[in-house]
């Protein structure tokens, strides 16, 4: 008996000749891409961003890992609002700062989705933005608003 595997070889070759494609793409996402775990180790992308100048190989230590460097004002608002994830299929887009290597506060956008299966979380899976940036925009507006407000009031008769 013979089998045609034809078909099988035409399906391997695509995935093979994909396979470059699609990990490039992923490395010129502007942002972190991974998938967590309950136990909070990480699988990133590898050659995606690493916002927090970490290692992948240093988030996935035991001293180490992503909840480790939140910012401590962040983490119980992050955690709480984190914790649907864990309970049914969710999105969830989290804005928060975390502690990158050198120390420097970065603001993140962290858009991430659990995966469930036979009503058990499997993984999260997300990408993380550095938008520190768009914030110090955002807070030089507000204070250019602020001061502009001021003046104008004090101007009033």
């Amino acid at each position: 008996m013979t089998m045609d595997i034809t078909d099988q070889q035409i399906t391997e070759l695509a995935l093979n000749e994909s396979e470059p494609t699609y990990r490039n793409l992923m490395q010129k996402i502007p942002g972190m891409i991974y998938r967590s775990y309950r136990d909070w180790s990480v699988e990133i992308v590898p050659e995606s961003e690493l916002i927090s100048g970490h290692t992948i190989e240093e988030i996935n230590s035991m001293e180490e890992n992503w909840l480790t460097i939140i910012h401590p004002d962040d983490k119980t608002r992050v955690l709480k609002t984190g914790s649907k994830l864990y309970q049914n299929p969710e999105a969830l887009v989290q804005v928060y700062r975390i502690i990158d290597r050198q120390g420097v506060i970065r603001w993140v956008e962290d858009r991430k989705r659990s995966v469930f299966d036979d009503e058990i979380l499997q993984c999260i899976d997300g990408i993380v933005f550095d938008i520190t940036e768009q914030m110090k925009q955002q807070e030089a507006l507000r204070e250019s608003e602020e001061k502009y407000r001021i003046l104008v009031e004090s101007a009033s008769f």
